[in-house]
């Protein structure tokens, strides 16, 4: 996470505080990943700069899509904790 500091699974005897705590912390979970290995185009093979500017936000696209899916599963996880 890019906050740092992820809270424990806790106990059934834990307070309300810590289990809203962990339940606000994973619900909104930040990744530090970047998520280049989603992209299709390579940049540097561009001939042009409009071609490169199109790449890279074909690429940037490709990101925000594995973001969101990044986010959806790390939502599922928690719903289940």
């Amino acid at each position: 996470s890019e906050r740092g500091g992820a809270p424990l699974l806790g106990a059934e005897d834990s307070s309300d505080d810590a289990v809203a705590h962990f339940y606000n912390f994973w619900f909104d979970f930040q990744s530090w990943r970047d998520f280049a290995d989603a992209d299709e185009y390579d940049p540097a093979d561009a001939s042009f700069r409009e071609e490169k500017r199109w790449m890279e936000r074909q690429n940037e696209k490709l990101r925000q899509k594995r973001r969101k899916e990044e986010k959806a599963r790390m939502a599922k996880l928690v719903e289940v904790a």
